[in-house]
């Protein structure tokens, strides 16, 4: 008899790093044991419909998420799913694919564990809380370059959630198990500029005593510090012209079991949160050398 999935829920406001989260637990249980999936695909309707001029996508309404639960209910089961999944660069739906439960199920999102059945059948609920700012200027950097939007578009959409935002953050942030809290050390002075110098901290704080697997918090909390450190030393060495010519060379630092390396094609002192680097596992290089 197969053992039932142990599930994990990420939730927090848009451009808080939900995806950044689920890829840091699936290197922590190894991404061939992991089945991630976003509520992001279930939105009613794709970017150009009208109807997103009446309601947000941070709505509950705008989003499917009665077949959330039982695409969760399934995969709790161990039977397989037919998904689509949203394109945030086209804002179109890819057309479904298989889906098979895996050990370990990772469902992140702005409503991960908004409706009863997703919160009873969520094993561990994970809510990232990031200082206001700070999701500003993530939002705005991520938007404008991954997403195609206009700077000043991002504000009026920050504006016009702001409500469904608070909304969505006082349900879930009570019902989360862990809450992983990022605030700003310093001040902001260019919201969405992807060259300032943001320094942040780090907090994890458990809001219930359920049982968490060994070792996972204290891999969240090491990772997130040794990346901010990895991303402020690109950017003094970025900007070095005695250490870094032409924003050439490599950087890289160890967390853990894995290596957080420059990626080709960014200059250094273009790395940030968001864009310009790549995660490895040793083995992941022992097969490349073969």
């Amino acid at each position: 008899m197969k053992q039932k999935p142990f599930i994990i829920g990420i939730s927090g406001e848009s451009g808080v790093g939900k995806s950044t989260m689920a890829n840091i637990i699936s290197l922590f249980f190894g991404e061939e044991n992991i089945l991630a999936i976003s509520t992001d695909d279930l939105h009613k309707w794709e970017r150009h419909n009208p109807m997103w001029s009446g309601v947000t996508h941070l709505n509950p309404i705008a989003n499917n998420l009665e077949l959330g639960d039982s695409h969760l209910e399934a995969l709790s089961n161990g039977s397989p799913i037919w998904r689509s999944s949203y394109n945030h660069k086209s804002g179109w739906f890819n057309a479904p694919v298989k889906l098979e439960a895996k050990p370990i199920i990772v469902v992140e999102g702005l409503h991960a564990f908004y409706t009863d059945i997703s919160n009873a059948l969520i094993d561990l609920k994970i809510f990232v809380d990031v200082d206001k700012n700070i999701v500003t200027h993530w939002k705005l950097i991520r938007d404008t370059e991954q997403r195609g939007y206009k700077y000043n578009d991002v504000l009026e959409i920050i504006k016009k959630r702001s409500h469904d935002t608070a909304m969505l953050k006082e349900k879930q942030i009570s019902l989360a198990d862990i809450v992983v809290k990022i605030d700003a050390i310093s001040q902001i002075k260019n919201l969405g500029d992807k060259h300032e110098s943001v320094d942040i901290s780090v907090s994890i704080k458990r809001n219930t005593n359920k049982t968490v697997p060994r070792g996972l918090l204290e891999f969240i909390r090491t990772y997130l510090c040794d990346f901010k450190d990895f991303t402020k030393a690109s950017e003094v060495i970025g900007q070095s012209i005695e250490m870094c010519q032409n924003g050439g060379g490599n950087i890289s630092v160890k967390t853990g079991d894995f290596m957080i390396i420059k990626a080709s094609g960014y200059d250094i002192k273009d790395i940030n949160c968001l864009n310009g680097y790549s995660i490895i596992h040793p083995t992941d290089s022992r097969q490349i050398l073969n």
